[in-house]
């Protein structure tokens, strides 16, 4: 009578670990920046991986030097402006500099990346959304 009483509890426990193990983010491990090197346009972003996204006029160019160009339009002043920072890969994630703020870094982490398709996590956006130009 034991075992049945405890089967609901063990149906549950089995459950609530799978949906968390199925929820959790795949980190894939940069060892080096040739998957990146080129034009990637940011199409949107959103706190969350499966979470309502907002849409982006950005690009990112990772350059071969090192450099990283992100090109957005502003839709106010109807121009579009342009900011270089240097760029790494740094235990396996991307670390970036951060304009107009010295020593200041940012780490993206990639979760997704496919011939056309790299969706990374970090700074102040969550998770960022691109597809290869």
């Amino acid at each position: 009578m034991k075992s049945i009483t405890n089967l609901p509890f063990r149906i549950i426990f089995l459950l609530f670990i799978t949906a968390f193990l199925a929820s959790a983010q795949a980190e894939i491990v940069l060892t080096d920046a040739s998957e990146l090197i080129g034009s990637w346009k940011l199409n949107h972003t959103s706190p969350k991986l499966d979470g309502k996204k907002r849409p982006s006029s950005q690009e990112w160019e990772f350059r071969s030097d090192g450099t990283l160009v992100s090109t957005a339009s502003d839709k106010r002043t109807k121009g579009t402006f342009t900011v270089s920072v240097p760029f790494e890969i740094t235990d396996g994630k991307i670390v970036t500099g951060v304009a107009g703020r010295p020593g200041k870094k940012v780490s993206y982490t990639l979760i997704k990346k496919r011939d056309h398709e790299m969706i990374l996590k970090g700074g102040a956006d969550g998770f960022l959304f691109f597809t290869k130009q």
